[in-house]
């Protein structure tokens, strides 16, 4: 809202005060017979005065106007109801920056806890890697090698994904080759390929993307 209707709000009983109080005034005179110009004069003077008053009324509203919005809230000539919204006004802000500060921490805790799980969990992927390696080449072998190379992306899933949500990690962006990623990406997938025969057949892209290593 402007400020200067705010203010006319602000003063509007007033204004409708001193406008009852011209019209009895004004009948008064009429009805007494009272000279015009006596009439008048009392008129200009009372406007004056009001007038006076209003302007003095302006500048004061003007003044906790620029003190609330430079955040300067409780400082000043305040009514004691004044006082009392500003006072309440500054509590919730506090209260509001508290809550975000505990939702902060929380979700730091939350954050904090799944890196260190999907660090350690690395460990026993890599060991259930190496002992599927050194059993016989059977049909179980092929698919307990299947399932932990989804476990191993689900796993690197949710480390790119942390990385990205953590604001003090930075990324490390280099030029990198595409055709060495698809050709690291097709070694890593070719049993999966083998036992579910898929025939892949690749031809180079030869193009250099900007990526995170």
């Amino acid at each position: 809202m402007n400020i200067f209707k705010s203010f006319l709000n602000k003063i509007r009983p007033q204004a409708v005060i001193f406008g009852v109080a011209v019209l009895c005034f004004g009948v008064v005179s009429l009805l007494t017979r009272f000279p015009a110009a006596f009439f008048l004069y009392s008129l200009l003077l009372i406007g004056t005065f009001v007038m006076v008053y209003w302007i003095f009324q302006w500048t004061r509203y003007c003044e906790k106007f620029r003190n609330v919005q430079h955040e300067y809230a409780l400082e000043g000539d305040y009514e004691a109801l004044e006082h009392l919204y500003l006072a309440k006004i500054e509590r919730l802000e506090e209260e509001l920056r508290d809550q975000e500060q505990a939702e902060h921490e929380s979700k730091q805790e939350q954050m904090d806890y799944f890196t260190l799980w999907l660090h350690q969990i690395k460990t026993p992927i890599a060991v259930m890697s190496l002992l599927q390696q050194q059993l016989p080449h059977t049909e179980s072998k092929k698919q307990i090698e299947q399932e932990l190379i989804r476990v191993e992306d689900y796993t690197h899933m949710a480390l790119s994904y942390l990385k990205l949500e953590g604001s003090t990690q930075e990324l490390d962006l280099v030029e990198v080759e595409l055709d060495t990623v698809i050709r690291k990406v097709i070694k890593k997938y070719a049993s999966l390929f083998i036992y579910n025969y898929i025939q892949l057949e690749y031809e180079p892209v030869k193009l250099k993307v900007i990526s995170d290593v």
